[in-house]
Parts: structure tokens; sequence; C-alpha cells
């Protein structure tokens, strides 16, 4: 394995430790009713929305696109993690593909 490789497989482990690392902090913090010091109320232009969960304890939205739509993770009740696509009010669990967790982290306008 070259250096290049080398250092871009690095890099993705500690993006992939990173990411376990928010995702504990952020359910933690929701369990607790954590609110962030600089959260600023929603303007006219813009609002917050609570997306809900899939029937787990906390959700992560990761990406918006350009139709609204939304992708990102949840808690279930039983399953562990599933990725999710939130459009129009509805959250659409995204199964797990065989494994026990799957996350969405981007996606195009085309959904």
């Amino acid at each position: 394995m070259d250096s290049t490789a080398r250092g871009r497989g690095v890099r993705a482990v500690l993006l992939a430790a990173a990411l376990a690392i928010a995702m504990v902090v952020s359910c933690v913090a929701v369990a607790l009713g954590v609110r962030p010091a600089s959260a600023q109320p929603a303007s006219e232009e813009h609002s917050i929305t609570d997306l809900g969960t899939l029937g787990g304890s906390c959700s992560q939205a990761v990406a918006i696109n350009d139709r609204g739509q939304v992708v990102g993770w949840s808690d279930t009740a039983i399953e562990g993690v599933h990725a999710f696509l939130w459009e129009k009010g509805k959250m659409t669990d995204l199964g797990i593909l065989g494994g026990g967790f799957i996350y969405a982290y981007a996606f195009n306008n085309r959904g």
C-alpha cells in the first residue's frame, strides 16, 4: 500500500470515529434534553422542524436537498440504527440492507 492510499485509509478511520463520537454525544444530549447555548430562533425565512425518530430515542438529519428532502439516521425501537428519508412531513425507514446499522450521509436533488 502506498503512502497516499494509507493516508486515505487513516483519514477514513478518523472520520468514522469522529462520526461515531458525534452520534453518541448527540443521542446523550437529546436524552438529557440539552439545548445548544448558541441556538437561535428560526427566522421568518427559515424554520426548525422536529423530524421525529423511527421509534428510538434519537435521530440526526445529515443532508437536505433543493427539494426539501432530508436524509439521516435514527435509532429504532429494537433493531439498531436505520437510515431515513424525510419528505413532506413523513419519515420513511430505508432499512438496513442486511446489517444492523445503516446511515445516510448525502444524496442529490433526484432523491
